[in-house]
């Protein structure tokens, strides 16, 4: 009776093993992909311009002004003209970058779920404004 006890755990210890073999496998993979997505966030910049084509406008995935372009047209344009166009061009490219960065979000929320307790940013996403 006490060797098949000793069956069992060591069939136990098998299984346990396995499940934290299984663990650690997505958790590797969780990682891998988390890094890929944090290289492809750091590489989105998005462009928009004014619908007058004064001004051209990037931003990075925050949303961030990196590069303003003038067209010809804005050295005979008006100071506040200009900064309207730039204005409009800036929230038109940060619009872009946030949905960008929603998807690239989404798409490792997809490889979260391997692990159970990990935030799914996909729900998150569906919660707000931004997922329209």
């Amino acid at each position: 009776m006490e060797s098949l006890g000793r069956e069992d755990l060591s069939s136990a210890d098998d299984g346990v093993r396995e499940q934290i073999d299984q663990v650690a496998a997505a958790l590797g993979e969780q990682q891998t992909r988390l890094a890929e997505v944090h290289q492809q966030l750091d590489a989105v910049r998005c462009t928009a311009g004014s619908a007058d084509g004064l001004v051209q406008v990037t931003v990075d995935a925050t949303g961030v002004l990196t590069e303003v372009r003038f067209g010809a047209g804005a050295r005979r344009t008006s100071l506040d003209q200009l900064g309207t166009a730039v204005a409009a061009a800036s929230r038109e490219a940060s619009q872009r970058a946030r949905a960008r960065t929603w998807e690239l979000m989404a798409s490792f929320s997809q490889t979260a779920g391997l692990v159970p307790g990990p935030p799914s940013f996909g729900s998150a996403l569906q919660n707000t404004s931004l997922a329209e």
